[in-house]
């Protein structure tokens, strides 16, 4: 939980230590688990000027007020519009303009080496463009959490996926989701004729806007991943006994020799050198 260090300010905190498990059944976009292990209710007075280290990883939720937090040395300007994404052992700082209420939801990854999640491995801000829903539901999570009836404990869990699902289902996250289905797509389709034209018309999206999101979910241009693609696929050809001509046809090039070009660049060999070391 986060420690406030200097007290010298009026803190306003209520926390209570829970977990709940957020099944697989949330959005595509978070497909592997999350574990919210608590929240805490924090109000700053306006003129605040706090620091302290953080010690778990948390999503910093503006209820109300203006203000700055920084991370180290990330410095992300807050509303209710955002929500910040802040890690362990780092050293937070909230500078508000004005009286500044907020919600931190605690949470922890149980597969951080998923690539959906791998935007959760840096400090970030985001904006909400649904902030009505998701306040609604953060606040009916904070009621179950701080409430003693048995009943609420079995709510949890569901309420905790209705305030993931409005946080995470906005358009750029499902876009993330379709493309990670298409790259399913891409390696069942090497043979046919892919341009980046005809992979960005399957978002309706231009060429420009395609390889920019799918570099920032993926790290990779598209092109360039289809490339490693085919060429993956063509050690396995070659092993296999094909000639460079069929390999090269069967992994959707039609010139050899541009597939030749394309193979000694990746792998520091031609094909045919490749093939006479593996026979």
């Amino acid at each position: 939980m986060f420690q406030v260090l200097d007290k010298s300010k009026k803190l306003q905190q209520s926390s209570k230590e829970v977990s709940s498990t957020i099944a697989t059944d949330m959005p595509p976009a978070i497909q592997d688990k999350i574990e919210i292990t608590g929240i805490s209710h924090i109000h700053y007075d306006a003129g605040s000027s706090i620091s302290f280290p953080t010690t778990k990883s948390a999503l910093i939720v503006t209820l109300s007020g203006h203000g700055i937090i920084e991370l180290d040395k990330h410095k992300f300007k807050v509303n209710p519009s955002v929500i910040v994404n802040a890690l362990p052992h780092m050293n937070i700082s909230y500078h508000t303009k004005t009286d500044f209420e907020h919600c931190v939801v605690y949470y922890k990854l149980t597969n951080p080496m998923c690539k959906r999640l791998t935007k959760f491995a840096l400090p970030f801000e985001m904006s909400i463009y649904n902030k009505d829903e998701v306040i609604k539901n953060l606040t009916a999570l904070m009621d179950l959490f701080n409430s003693h009836d048995l009943n609420a404990v079995l709510k949890q869990k569901l309420t905790a996926q209705t305030f993931f699902h409005s946080l995470f289902s906005d358009e750029d996250m499902d876009r993330a989701d379709a493309m990670n289905h298409f790259i399913d797509y891409m390696s069942s389709h090497l043979t046919e004729n892919m341009t980046l034209d005809k992979l960005a018309s399957a978002f309706n999206l231009s060429s420009n806007q395609f390889s920019y999101l799918f570099h920032k979910y993926f790290g990779i241009r598209p092109i360039d991943y289809l490339i490693k693609l085919r060429l993956e696929k063509s050690l396995g050809l070659l092993q296999e006994g094909y000639s460079v001509k069929e390999t090269s046809i069967n992994v959707g090039y039609s010139d050899p020799l541009y597939f030749s070009r394309l193979f000694k660049k990746h792998y520091g060999m031609s094909p045919n050198t490749f093939k006479k070391s593996v026979s």
